[in-house]
């Protein structure tokens, strides 16, 4: 009897633990009131399950704050978080310490690359006030027009190369009274109508297209998402800034996937907050 009474009470302190600790990483920084506020972007997933509200107090000005949050992303200043660990996974991320004036100009719907193949969309934003980015699968204005635009080009190329090869071929048949297979072989295209000429390799400078988010041609991940930096006006001319992740998972795998992730954004959302607030209180 005491055998079962200890591991009772073992399971009863290891989820009183679990539930603490759950709390502390989604309300990082921040008072029960502001984990409680409306904030820019809620209303876009209404009936999230789970929501994570991070703070920090900066000694600058909104104005101050506000272009280190517009420009980040994978491809432009990062994240101001572990540049190690996400290097440490294959990601080419080195967060900047300088305001770049070309990654400036955001807009509504506009992408913004978490990886090579990870991209969501800008849902909202204001100057020196917030900046809003969703990921919402089947949303059909997530999807990146140029990307489908440069799609149906490519797909008109492969289509136009495949046929004119086949021309080629046949031409070479009935001009030769013997040809031979491997010649052939030799100069068609590889099975996506492509030469190997043609292939390119992708990079920070030319990601390939989104497919997780922004791409309703690929499986979507199992859950909606909005990743919201809010910066407010605060007493003596500082700031206050808010980060806040808001999910809806879809069945089981959802929620599984979203529990796994919350850890890991803890730690890396509060390693962003002190990175901004530190180039923000600094030279710019």
């Amino acid at each position: 009897m005491n055998s079962v009474a200890k591991v009772f009470g073992g399971l009863v302190v290891a989820g009183a633990t679990t539930i603490a600790a759950r709390r502390i990483m989604q309300g990082w920084g921040v008072t029960v009131t502001e984990r409680a506020d409306v904030l820019p972007g809620d209303d876009l997933i209404p009936d999230a399950t789970v929501t994570a509200t991070r703070g920090v107090d900066i000694a600058a000005p909104p104005a101050a704050v506000y272009p280190w949050i517009v420009q980040l992303g994978y491809g432009k200043a990062g994240f101001y978080s572990f540049d190690v660990l996400e290097q440490a996974i294959g990601l080419d991320i080195t967060s900047a310490d300088v305001i770049n004036p070309a990654w400036q100009d955001l807009s509504e719907g506009d992408a913004v690359s978490l990886a090579p193949q990870l991209t969501l969309k800008v849902a909202s934003l204001e100057q020196d006030h917030f900046m809003v980015l969703a990921g919402i699968p089947g949303d059909q204005d997530t999807v990146d027009q140029d990307t489908v635009e440069q799609d149906t080009v490519d797909a008109s190329s492969t289509a136009g190369a495949s046929d004119t090869t086949a021309s080629l071929g046949d031409a070479s048949s009935e001009i030769a009274s013997s040809g031979t297979e491997s010649s052939s072989e030799a100069s068609s295209p590889d099975e996506n109508g492509l030469t190997d000429s043609l292939n390119t390799e992708t990079g920070p400078d030319n990601p390939p297209p989104p497919f997780d988010f922004t791409n309703t041609a690929a499986a979507p991940p199992p859950f909606d998402f909005t990743w919201a930096f809010v910066v407010l006006p605060a007493e003596g001319n500082t700031s206050r800034l808010m980060i806040r992740e808001r999910y809806r998972p879809h069945g089981v795998a959802g929620r599984v996937q979203v529990e796994a992730v919350q850890a890991p954004s803890f730690v890396m959302s509060a390693k962003m907050l002190s990175g901004i607030k530190k180039r923000a209180e600094g030279p710019a």
